[in-house]
């Protein structure tokens, strides 16, 4: 038995001591309680950057060759050319004093009723001439027929008398013209101004007359003996002349535009539909007079330009620019920076949680009930903290597992668009120190000018 007393513990004390022990707490969990699982993020895969990628686009326009409209050329119907009979010819070329054909500045020429008359007028004639002996005439050699048209003049005696006369003779049927209302005041104004300055320019020199009897005349004389004149009404020639190409409708550009929706074609920026670009045209018309009967046996005009003789290419390219991608992958980086946020939080309660309801499927003694309620409170408190962690931030990476990655479609581009190139270049400014481009121009030109005279030619009747 104790001694109390001995121990010098009286009973009192040892039953407060006694009332004031450790309490015991029962059991909240069983053994091995699980936390709940926090969800696992499904991150979002960044973008692939895509490099600037340039597209080359070669569009070819096919020459189109364009015969001789029928209204444009007739044959007279009594006279047919006979080729076996090895026909002559001569060329009566009108000409522009100040700048020719494949001379000067390119401009072509006007339309004009004189004829100049000493030696070649220039290389436009040596392509008719070329064109001619073709067909199957006989061309008389320049020279001899001017030595003939110089003799059938000086003999002719036209006196400024006679010009005189003639000139009065032509007025009256200038007016005549007008008062029937064959011709407007404005074109009886110009031709009586053509008529007032041939008549005071009818002498020898640049910019001679010829009356077409003294062709006529010159061309019947012995050395000469043409079968025949071709009168040229007109040779002009444009260059810069404006021709208008698609590009809408090209396979590749459309292919291009379905692969990249957000193009379109040129409002203010974009793939040009359309272009404009400077060609060569020119515009041919002669008579083809019988010597012996004077008669006109064919007339006729023909125009052509570049695209009629020659392929013509137009190429540009596209830069495709991305523009978005590095922006998108901040914010796919952002979004997943705070999944990971989340999902370690989640980690952390969970452990926690293991910790505690280990700690709560065990007894546990507190000093007195006033601990154990306190103790109790704060245990219970902290396991609600985690489980409510756990449940937001599952909540939170749910929702992000959820989000559409879509990122793709928001993927935005920018485009730069090259100016056309066109080929060949028939801007006659940019032949200035480069032999290579000025001997193309001048092939593309005589090919142009010698396509136009033998589609006329051709509509020539023959036997």
């Amino acid at each position: 038995m104790i001694n109390f007393k001995i121990m010098g513990i009286t009973p009192l004390l040892l039953a407060l001591l006694l009332g004031g022990c450790a309490k015991t707490s029962p059991k909240l969990y069983t053994e091995g309680t699980l936390p709940p699982e926090p969800v696992k993020p499904v991150l979002i895969e960044p973008l692939e950057v895509q490099n600037s990628k340039k597209t080359v686009f070669n569009i070819v326009y096919n020459a189109k060759s364009k015969v001789v409209d029928l209204n444009n050329y007739v044959n007279s119907r009594a006279n047919s050319i006979d080729l076996e009979s090895n026909p002559t010819v001569v060329i009566a070329l009108p000409i522009d004093t100040e700048g020719n054909i494949f001379q000067g500045d390119f401009h072509g020429l006007d339309r004009s009723q004189a004829f100049r008359t000493e030696g070649y007028i220039n290389e436009s004639e040596a392509v008719v001439e070329k064109e001619l002996i073709r067909f199957g005439f006989n061309v008389v050699d320049r020279s001899r027929f001017e030595a003939k048209l110089r003799t059938t003049r000086e003999t002719s005696r036209v006196t400024e008398d006679i010009a005189g006369k003639v000139f009065q003779v032509k007025l009256k049927e200038l007016e005549a013209k007008r008062n029937s209302g064959a011709i407007t005041s404005e074109e009886y104004i110009t031709q009586l101004s053509e008529l007032d300055a041939n008549q005071k320019t009818r002498k020898r020199g640049v910019n001679e007359l010829v009356d077409m009897s003294e062709l006529i005349r010159a061309a019947q004389s012995e050395g000469v003996q043409a079968d025949y004149i071709l009168q040229l009404n007109a040779i002009e020639e444009y260059s810069g002349y404006p021709l208008n190409l698609p590009v809408k409708g090209n396979r590749e550009v459309e292919l291009y535009l379905e692969d990249n929706p957000e193009l379109r074609y040129r409002v203010n920026n974009g793939i040009p539909s359309d272009f404009t670009t400077g060609v060569f045209r020119v515009v041919f018309g002669a008579k083809l007079f019988h010597v012996q009967t004077g008669q006109v046996v064919w007339s006729g005009t023909h125009e052509l330009n570049s695209l009629n003789v020659e392929d013509i290419r137009a190429s540009f390219h596209i830069i495709k620019k991305d523009i978005s991608t590095e922006k998108i992958n901040n914010e796919i980086a952002a979004l997943n920076q705070e999944a990971n946020q989340a999902y370690k939080k989640a980690k952390e309660s969970q452990e926690a949680l293991r910790s505690l309801y280990f700690k709560g499927s065990k007894e546990r003694k507190y000093e007195n009930e006033d601990s154990q309620r306190i103790q109790e409170s704060r245990f219970l408190s902290s396991i609600q903290e985690h489980e409510s962690i756990i449940k937001s931030r599952n909540s939170q990476l749910e929702k992000f597992n959820l989000t559409p990655r879509n990122y793709n479609d928001k993927v935005k581009f920018d485009y730069e668009i090259s100016d056309l190139e066109v080929k060949p270049d028939l801007n006659p400014l940019n032949i200035q120190n480069d032999p290579m481009k000025e001997r193309a121009i001048r092939l593309h030109r005589e090919k142009l000018l010698s396509e136009t005279v033998r589609s006329l030619l051709a509509t020539i009747r023959t036997k």
